[in-house]
């Protein structure tokens, strides 16, 4: 999330002529709003939309390097007395102070969650609006339903599905959008007016190797594949809880950078 007052922008690296990544970058981009056909051979800048409330100030993650080592480490911690609830029941308790080994743990485990939940929404569009389907509800179970994060995403899976495209892993049970915790950048404890609402705030690296495909070929078997560019983004996050019983949601993903690699690029973020 960029400080108060600032505006943070989206730079779009183009690094091969031809195919654009249009449905390559589609729900890897979160809340951020781009441009999605008609790549230049200029770069191209979106705005990002103005977060409410204060934030930390946070560094500019590095592309290519390792994730940072965190400023302290800790054992997982079990939960409080009575346990929490629901699918991160297993995750640990973040400490209070300064970011810990324990908060990556957190933040890793539901971003890739995220990433099982939108892969799998991605490839099969027409369950965006199936609130009864598994997988909505596992969508859900990471995303609140209502929120930004959610509308934004559902919303451009959607548009796709409109224009008869989806997005599949390139092998089954491999995933189209990859997330990974650079840095924390947090210390638990009171978030606004909700006394024991929590919050953690990191920077990450994300590509995505899904393929663009068209929904069928007219005769029943799979479309052709019309996107197979490489998406590699930077950018900062957010995880909330709104007490210690109830379970981390992923309240946003906003994209600082963006660059799109040939077809069959490794992991920039590995």
């Amino acid at each position: 999330m960029p400080p108060t007052g600032s505006n943070l922008t989206l730079r779009v690296h183009r690094l091969r002529p031809g195919r654009s990544a249009a449905l390559a970058l589609g729900a890897l981009l979160g809340v951020t709003a781009v441009a999605c056909a008609g790549w230049s051979e200029q770069p191209s800048v979106a705005r990002l939309p103005e977060p409410a409330g204060p934030a930390p100030v946070l560094p500019t993650p590095a592309p290519t390097t390792a994730p940072a080592t965190t400023s302290a480490t800790s054992s997982p911690v079990p939960p409080p007395a009575g346990g929490r609830t629901g699918a991160d029941r297993d995750l640990p308790t973040p400490v209070a102070g300064s970011a810990t080994e324990v908060d990556r743990i957190v933040i890793q485990g539901l971003l890739d969650r995220y990433d099982r939940a939108l892969t799998d929404l991605a490839a099969a569009p027409d369950a965006a609006d199936d609130p009864s389907g598994p997988l909505l509800r596992a969508w859900h179970e990471v995303v609140p339903a209502g929120s930004e994060l959610d509308e934004s995403v559902l919303d451009r899976i959607r548009g796709r599905r409109a224009g008869g495209l989806l997005v599949e892993p390139v092998q089954p049970g491999d995933l189209s959008y990859v997330h990974r915790v650079v840095e924390v950048v947090r210390t638990p404890g009171p978030v606004g007016p909700e006394p024991t609402r929590e919050e953690l705030v990191f920077t990450w690296c994300g590509w995505s190797p899904g393929l663009g495909r068209r929904v069928d070929d007219g005769a029943g078997g799979p479309g052709p594949v019309v996107d197979d560019a490489v998406a590699h983004s930077l950018g900062t996050g957010r995880v909330t809880r709104p007490g210690p019983d109830t379970d981390w949601v992923v309240a946003s993903l906003l994209e600082s950078e963006l660059t799109l690699l040939p077809p069959g690029s490794a992991d920039p973020c590995g």
